[in-house]
């Protein structure tokens, strides 16, 4: 585990472990290995930013924040990085990453992995995409030290059933190729499983669902539409991708949406348009209240949805990372 701290944007430092940082109080010691001073913390527990704060840390872990005078008494350090006038945060997280585009563009998903650390994100939530074995040598060769980046999580290749629209998947048509392929999934040591909705039986996602926890996994996954959420949850889904897919919990009539779908009597179109309009606000809060009880999260992917939404209306032309994010990537996209 390590340190790492960049000034992420002006006026603004960065500093976390990768790895699992720890705020915890060390008797053994007073010395550091380096200490921020002076510098504003943004509390995010508490939604508050704390001036005059200083926070040490020593072998990769926080060990000591508070009122800068009273850290300093305590804890010396050859190393102090000046924080007056600046704001400590911790490292954010993106949970919902896709690396991909074949092999031809392993290199330049690759050179993403420094940009993540350099914009103050120091956890990355790879959710599948077509470059699983390279994506989890990755996340390896950055927890051992010889790559530079985020802490990576990633799903691997994700489970998928017969003839799918994604690539990267493992395809699953029966009880027996699930079973294999959660013995891969976990052979090759993968952070979660990954399940999506595009061709696979309902009944076979239950099964992989509860397969993979039996197999001490976290699932992550795509509703099927003939499924209810709480379906899901009783199988054991760990977290929900995609803020629509929980969407349809605050419909008072899901299960018959589900059922009509499922018996072929509606199409996604019309049961789409009958979660919209049936969703209730009181139906939804005791919907996610069961989720909140059962230890299940949800990751909206908002921004992504609000960035395809608009596609050919906004030009990227002129991004400040196309110089280094390799030729494929630097393609302007413009709008129509």
């Amino acid at each position: 585990m390590r340190i790492v701290k960049r000034t992420c944007c002006t006026g603004v430092i960065m500093i976390t472990a990768i790895g699992t940082v720890t705020a915890a109080p060390i008797a053994a010691s007073d010395l550091a290995d380096g200490i921020v001073r002076h510098v504003t913390v943004v509390d995010v527990e508490r939604g508050r930013a704390k001036a005059d704060q200083a926070v040490a840390w020593r072998d990769g872990t926080i060990v000591a924040v508070g009122a800068d005078a009273a850290i300093a008494r305590r804890w010396q350090t050859a190393k102090v990085v000046e924080g007056r006038g600046r704001y400590l945060i911790p490292g954010l997280w993106d949970m919902h990453v896709h690396f991909g585009g074949g092999p031809d563009l392993v290199q330049e998903n690759e050179a993403l992995l420094p940009l993540y650390v350099a914009n103050g994100i120091t956890t990355i939530r790879d959710c599948s995409g077509d470059l699983p074995e390279q994506v989890l040598a990755w996340r390896d060769a950055i927890a051992r030290g010889t790559l530079f980046g985020p802490r990576l999580l990633t799903s691997g290749a994700k489970l998928e059933g017969l003839k799918p629209i994604w690539k990267g998947t493992i395809e699953v048509g029966t009880k027996a190729d699930i079973d294999a392929a959660i013995a891969h999934e976990k052979r090759v040591g993968v952070d979660f499983v990954k399940i999506t909705d595009s061709t696979l039986d309902p009944q076979l996602f239950l099964y992989a669902v509860s397969r993979a926890r039996a197999a001490d996994l976290r699932v992550s996954g795509h509703i099927p539409m003939q499924l209810t959420v709480g379906q899901a949850v009783d199988a054991g889904i760990s977290s929900i991708e995609h803020l629509d897919y929980a969407c349809k919990a605050g419909v008072k009539d899901e299960a018959a949406i589900a059922a009509d779908f499922a018996a072929g009597r509606i199409d996604r179109t019309e049961a789409n348009r009958r979660i919209d309009v049936g969703f209730d606000p009181a139906t939804a809060m005791r919907a996610y209240r069961r989720l909140a009880a059962s230890n299940v999260f949800v990751t909206p992917t908002l921004n992504i949805s609000e960035i395809t939404a608009h596609l050919d209306e906004k030009s990227h032309e002129g991004d400040r990372i196309s110089p280094i994010s390799g030729p494929v990537c630097a393609e302007p996209t413009t709008g129509a």
